[in-house]
């Protein structure tokens, strides 16, 4: 079996420790305390003292978000109404404008067109 061949376990024991001390040293200066950072500061923001503080917090942040939806819903109210108006007045104006003489000259150049047979 080469796992025991003692010939053998010299190159084992070197990329062994080639492939592990650099991760341990990783793994303990860099990625244990940022983990810990940050349950530090997950358990400072957990549990606060004052309730009541936490619960007039909350009821100003309930207005300022009914206060931001109540304008945001103004806002598109009156954009729809603008948009309406603007396209009842488009409409309009389109149905005034004649463009029977424009049609009636297309028409005569196609008529043209194709009494001469180039259409």
């Amino acid at each position: 079996m080469p796992q025991l061949d003692t010939l053998s376990f010299f190159t084992q024991i070197f990329w062994f420790v080639l492939v592990i001390v650099p991760f341990y040293y990783i793994i303990v200066t860099k990625i244990i305390p940022t983990i810990s950072n940050i349950f530090k500061i997950r358990s400072n923001f957990k549990f606060t003292k004052n309730v009541e503080l936490n619960v007039i917090q909350l009821s100003s942040l309930d207005k300022v978000i009914n206060d931001n939806l109540s304008t945001i819903k103004n806002n598109l109210n009156n954009n729809q109404s603008t948009v309406k108006n603007w396209t009842n007045s488009v409409i309009s104006n389109q149905k005034e404008t004649n463009l029977n003489s424009g049609f009636n000259s297309y028409l005569t150049n196609l008529g043209e067109l194709i009494s001469k047979n180039k259409f």
